[in-house]
C-alpha cells in the first residue's frame, strides 16, 4: 500500500497537469525547491513537512477533501448493486468490449467510488466557532457607545465571513460538487454539470475570484471524464464553463488565468473534432486553431513562455490535420508550420527544465518528419525526413527509461519503427538493417506489453511487424 506522502505526490503530479504547470513555475509560487518537489512526485517522501503540503495545496488548489484521500487505504469493494448498475451500463455502451476491458473499467470505477466516499467524510467535519465580539459591542450600547459598538460588530462580521460564512459556503459547494461527480459516475453528464455550476456559483455572492477558480476546477473533472470515456458532451460542458470564465479572466485583467484558460479551451475543441459528429470535425478543428493562434499572437513572450510554448505545441498537432488546407500544397506548408512550432517550443520546454514535455516534443517531431516524407514525391528528400523522424524518435527515447513512462516508450518504439519501415521502402541500399533494426525493436516493445493488459497498442505492434515481410513471425507472445 501506498504512504500517504506517495499518494499526496500522485495528487501533485496530476493537478499540475491539470493547470499546465512546470515543476519550475511551481517552485517560483511555492518557494519550494525543484529536487523537494521532484522528490514528491515520485513517491520518494513518505511524510512530507505539513508547510510543504500547505503550500502546494494553495497554488495548485488541492482542497481538504483531496488532500484527506490521500490518507485512505486500498479500493474498497463496490456494493452489489453498483456494480450491477455498472456492468448494465458497460455493456449497453460498449458492447464488443473484451473481459480486460471490462476489468479494467471496474478498477477505475473503484478507486473513483473509493475517493468519492472520502470527499464525503471529509466535508463532514465540523468548522471552528467564531471568536465573540457581540458581548463586546453590547456592552457598549449599554455604555452608548455607538461608534464603538459598530466597530466591533464590523469586525464580529469580518470574522463571521472569514472564518463561519466562507467555510459554510465552501462545504456547500463541495456537496455540490460532490453530487456533480456522483452524476458523473452514472454517466449523466447533463446533470452532474448543473451540479458543477452551482459549485461555482455559491461564492458569486462573496468573491468572483473564489467563484471562477470553482470552475476552473470543475472544468478540469469534466476534461478528465470526456479524454478517458471518449465522451463530447463533457466537453461541450467544459467549453460553456470556459468561456464563461473568459469573460472575467480578461487579457489585461488576469493574464496568466486566460492563458491558462485559453490553451484549454483549444485543447477541449481539438478533442471534439476526435470524439464528435464526423461532420462537425473541421469546424471543431479550425476553432482550436483559432485560440491557440490568439494565444500566440496575444500572450506575453517573456512572461508567459511556457504557454506560449503549449499553445504551439498543440497548434502544430491542429496544422497536421489534412481538412486544415484546401490543397495539398498548402496541407504540406501546414506541416512545415508546425514542424517550425515544435522547434520553436523546444526553445522553451527544455529538457532540463522539463524533460517529460521535451520527450513529448521530440517524439511529435519525429511524427511529423514521417507525414512530411508521406508528403513528398522525391525519395530522397522523403529520405532525409525519415531520417529526421529516427534522429527525434532516439532522443525521445532518452526520457522515457522510467517505469512511469512505459506507454511513452512504447509510442516511441512505434514511431521509430515506422520510420525505419518506411525508409527501408524507399530504397534497396541499407532495407536489411532498417527492417531488421524495426524489427528487433518491435519485438522488445511486445515484450514489455501484454495482449491482456494493452490490446490497442499490442495489435498495432504486431500490425508493424506483419509489415516487414509477408511470413514474419513474431518472437514472443
Amino acid at each position: 500500500m501506498q504512504t500517504p506522502g506517495a499518494n499526496f505526490g500522485l495528487l501533485v503530479r496530476e493537478k499540475r497537469g491539470i493547470e499546465q504547470l512546470s515543476q519550475d513555475a511551481l517552485v517560483a509560487i511555492t518557494g519550494l525547491t525543484k529536487a523537494r518537489i521532484s522528490d514528491l512526485e515520485n513517491g520518494k517522501i513518505a511524510n512530507p513537512h505539513a508547510k510543504t503540503i500547505d503550500a502546494l495545496c494553495v497554488a495548485l488548489n488541492i482542497t481538504r477533501a483531496e488532500r484527506r484521500a490521500c490518507h485512505t487505504g486500498s479500493p474498497p469493494d463496490m456494493p452489489s448493486r453498483v456494480l450491477e448498475n455498472l456492468a448494465l451500463r458497460f455493456g449497453m455502451d460498449n458492447p464488443d468490449a473484451l473481459e480486460a476491458d471490462f476489468e479494467a473499467f471496474l478498477r477505475e470505477k473503484a478507486t473513483e467510488f473509493r475517493d468519492m466516499k472520502g470527499r464525503l467524510a471529509a466535508i463532514g467535519e465540523t468548522n471552528q466557532a467564531i471568536r465573540s465580539l457581540i458581548d463586546e459591542a453590547q456592552a457598549a450600547l449599554e455604555r452608548g457607545q455607538m461608534d464603538l459598538a459598530d466597530n466591533l460588530l464590523e469586525r464580529a462580521e469580518a470574522v463571521q465571513l472569514a472564518q463561519k460564512t466562507l467555510p459554510m459556503v465552501e462545504q456547500q459547494s463541495n456537496l455540490s460538487l460532490e453530487r456533480g461527480k456522483a452524476a458523473l459516475f452514472t454517466g449523466d453528464v447533463e446533470r452532474a454539470a448543473r451540479h458543477f455550476e452551482r459549485s461555482a456559483r455559491y461564492y458569486a455572492a462573496f468573491d468572483v475570484t473564489l467563484e471562477m477558480a470553482a470552475r476552473w476546477k470543475y472544468v478540469g473533472t469534466l476534461r478528465e471524464y470526456a479524454y478517458r470515456y471518449r465522451n463530447a458532451q463533457a466537453l461541450f460542458e467544459a467549453r460553456d464553463a470556459l468561456t464563461h470564465n473568459l469573460a472575467v479572466w480578461t487579457e489585461t485583467a488576469h493574464p496568466n488565468e486566460w492563458a491558462k484558460s485559453k490553451n484549454a479551451l483549444g485543447a477541449v475543441f481539438t478533442r471534439l473534432a476526435q470524439f464528435d459528429r464526423p461532420e462537425l470535425q473541421t469546424g471543431h478543428y479550425w476553432e482550436s486553431r483559432r485560440h491557440f493562434e490568439d494565444l500566440r499572437a496575444n500572450a506575453d513572450p517573456r512572461l508567459m513562455a511556457e504557454f506560449r510554448a503549449f499553445a504551439e505545441v498543440n497548434l502544430a498537432t491542429v496544422l497536421q490535420e489534412r481538412s486544415m488546407a484546401s490543397s495539398d500544397a498548402g496541407h504540406i506548408e501546414n506541416v512545415l508550420e508546425a514542424l517550425r512550432l515544435q522547434v520553436s517550443a523546444l526553445s522553451v520546454l527544455t529538457r532540463e527544465k522539463e524533460a517529460v514535455q521535451w520527450g513529448i516534443l521530440q517524439h511529435n517531431l519525429a511524427c511529423s518528419f514521417i507525414k512530411m516524407a508521406s508528403l513528398q514525391g522525391d525519395s530522397s528528400a522523403a529520405a532525409a525526413n525519415l531520417e529526421a523522424a529516427i534522429e527525434h524518435a532516439n532522443l525521445s527515447f532518452e526520457v522515457r527509461d522510467g517505469p512511469d513512462e512505459l506507454q511513452y516508450w512504447i509510442a516511441s518504439a512505434r514511431t521509430k519503427s515506422e520510420a525505419l519501415i518506411n525508409l527501408s521502402n524507399l530504397a534497396a541500399e541499407g532495407a536489411g538493417g532498417h527492417r531488421s533494426e524495426a524489427a528487433d525493436l518491435l519485438d522488445l516493445a511486445l515484450a514489455k506489453i501484454s495482449e491482456a493488459d494493452h490490446p490497442h497498442q499490442w495489435s498495432e505492434l504486431q500490425c508493424q511487424l506483419s509489415r516487414l515481410s509477408p511470413d514474419w513471425k513474431p518472437s514472443v507472445g
